[in-house]
């Protein structure tokens, strides 16, 4: 039989209790009160992504999500040669218009982009930050006109 330490049960405790703040576990991107109450938390956040691109000096990329910019994800630029491994190729190629998962600390957004003022970010530093739960859709295969 398999016995369990007291720490072995207070770290599962800690996990449901952090799950548990949050129907589900999962905080929507369009959802401004859940997210401002998250913040500082370490957190699960997912939405379909509107934008990826990376700034014009290539310092930083911001991955946008539909609806009001309630929520943003940064990537520095140290970060994107193993997000660029892990996800073949150009990362944000893989995320326009993909549905993302993504688990950090929630924070107030630290930038200077001023359409940002009032979100929340996330900043990924590991590719085991984010999930694609679905991927961008793809163009539907086209069949040449019958003659």
């Amino acid at each position: 039989m398999k016995r369990y330490t007291p720490a072995t049960f207070v770290l599962a405790l800690f996990a449901v209790a952090a799950l548990a703040e949050v129907p589900g576990g999962i905080i929507k991107t369009d959802d401004k009160a859940a997210l401002t109450a998250a913040i500082d938390k370490e957190v699960t956040v997912e939405g379909k992504v509107s934008a990826a691109a990376w700034s014009k000096s290539g310092k930083v990329c911001n991955i946008e999500f539909e609806g009001d910019p309630n929520f943003v994800v940064a990537v520095f630029e140290k970060s994107r040669p193993k997000l660029d491994e892990a996800f073949g190729g150009d990362f944000t190629k893989q995320f326009n218009g993909a549905v993302l998962r993504v688990t950090g600390k929630l924070a107030a957004y630290g930038g200077r982009t001023p359409k940002y003022k009032d979100a929340t970010q996330i900043i990924l530093t590991q590719t085991g930050q984010i999930t694609v739960v679905t991927p961008a859709s793809t163009q539907p295969a086209t069949r040449p006109s019958a003659d």
